[in-house]
């Protein structure tokens, strides 16, 4: 016989042994499974904040991407705006006045410009424009030059 079965007939002999000294009563059994019972509805309640937390994080990081995805689109059409303000041609010669359009593109988005421009005379100049991307708010751009 070898050693691991002697040691498991010892232990079926001794538990044996202990029951028949209690007339056949296992005891403090219901304290343990009680004990046990606590411990696992104490896990489970933890488990169940550690999941109501990752779920918060994830609708924080989903609502956090929007935003993010929002602010580039708003950013991109303000880009295209002032692109296409900048290319509208300033008036040459003194005493003149232009008018003239303007388009800009930034990261896929498109932007329209109207504006003009008039020199006073050889020192004063003005200069005005206002722009429009797809689905943004307008820009709008004004400026003077004195020049001696």
């Amino acid at each position: 016989m070898s050693t691991s079965v002697v040691a498991v007939s010892t232990s079926v002999a001794a538990i044996s042994t202990s029951l028949n000294a209690t007339n056949g009563t296992v005891t403090n059994v219901s304290t343990s499974v009680a004990s046990m019972g606590t411990a696992m509805v104490s896990l489970s309640t933890s488990f169940d904040a550690v999941s109501s937390s990752v779920t918060s994080l994830k609708q924080d990081i989903q609502s956090m991407k929007t935003q993010m995805q929002d602010n580039r689109a708003y950013t991109a059409r303000g880009v295209a705006g002032t692109a296409a303000l900048i290319g509208i041609p300033e008036v040459s010669g003194a005493g003149k006045f232009a008018l003239g359009l303007g388009t800009g593109s930034y990261d896929g988005t498109g932007a329209f410009a109207v504006g003009g421009s008039v020199n006073i005379n050889e020192q004063i100049k003005l200069k005005f424009g206002a722009a429009k991307a797809s689905g943004g708010e307008a820009v709008y751009s004004a400026g003077f030059r004195i020049q001696w």
